[in-house]
């Protein structure tokens, strides 16, 4: 899930570039026709406050931008930590089994050493009493 919610966040922050760039490169309508002057000082006002609006948007665009990057890192950051601290349970899970199969293995030699003895001793014993009779 977290997987799903990060690469979804990335997928908007994309998006979000792309819109502005695309956005950026829009042409104005007063850029395109050179020939019309601003006729009086309330249309430069008018623009300059649009201009203003844009400077705000994009301001507002970025600030989200970096929100989401913000919560994407630590996102990361908790996702790195969850599995460094699966990995170390993991490894200590292991070495724990590791000991116990050491510890069954030296005392399966020790019952074969007893095994092996009693073995020794019975045909031992085998041999004297054939020879008895």
């Amino acid at each position: 899930m977290k997987i799903f919610r990060i690469s979804f966040l990335m997928l908007f922050v994309f998006a979000q570039c792309y819109s502005l760039k695309a956005f950026a490169k829009a042409p104005y309508s007063y850029h395109n026709n050179r020939r019309e002057q601003a006729a009086s000082p309330s249309d430069l006002h008018h623009m300059l406050e649009n201009h203003e609006l844009e400077m705000r948007t994009f301001q507002e665009r970025l600030e989200t931008q970096e929100t989401i990057l913000d919560a994407l890192r630590s996102q990361l950051v908790e996702a790195n930590l969850a599995n460094k601290e699966m990995l170390k349970g993991n490894t200590i899970s292991l070495e724990k089994k590791v000991f116990s199969f050491d510890s069954a293995i030296s005392r399966m030699s020790d019952d074969l050493r007893v095994l092996q003895s009693h073995a020794n001793e019975t045909a031992k014993l085998f041999s004297q009493h054939k020879q008895k009779n």
